[in-house]
């Protein structure tokens, strides 16, 4: 948590906000369109989404962050080398996987082994790995405003974050 500040600076991010990540491809199964959308309908203006990944849907992606005007709230950070991957979840305050065809989810494993709070689809291996209340918290598969809810109950829950990173590890 100390070194939180200069992780933020080295990928860019504002140290003033709470930092919602998502670490994989911009593929159509990982749902990634699905996270855009939710955006929208997310109250709580101090919460910016990371999207860090490429893939086929990477320009479609671009495109629907602008059509939504998410521009201000949603920063893509590219490809990262797979070495930086735990100081970007070191950077950030919760992890999202809004993928619901996960069979086994490395990259939400990768956010638990780092200590991150998480919100996953309640689809395939997800519900194994996300206990609501425990270490996050699960959201109606493809529901952009079941996941809105659940990124403003997250951004409110703050003062659960230390309880649910000790759950996460």
């Amino acid at each position: 948590e100390g070194q939180q500040p200069s992780l933020r600076h080295q990928f860019g991010l504002p140290l003033d906000k709470k930092i919602f990540v998502y670490v994989g491809r911009l593929d159509e199964e990982k749902r990634v369109d699905v996270l855009l959308h939710a955006m929208r309908f997310v109250k709580h203006a101090d919460v910016i989404l990371a999207l860090a990944g490429g893939g086929a849907r990477e320009d479609d992606m671009f495109q629907l962050a602008e059509e939504l005007c998410l521009c201000d709230r949603v920063k893509f950070l590219g490809r990262i080398p797979r070495g930086d991957i735990p100081a970007l979840y070191s950077a950030s305050d919760v992890f999202i996987m809004p993928g619901d065809v996960e069979s086994l989810s490395i990259a939400t494993l990768e956010a638990m082994a780092c200590g991150k709070p998480v919100i996953a689809a309640d689809a395939m291996a997800l519900p194994e790995l996300v206990h609501t209340g425990s270490n996050g918290v699960l959201f109606k598969p493809g529901d952009a405003e079941d996941l809105a809810q659940k990124i403003d109950w997250m951004a409110a829950a703050q003062s659960e974050w230390a309880h649910m990173r000790q759950h996460s590890l």
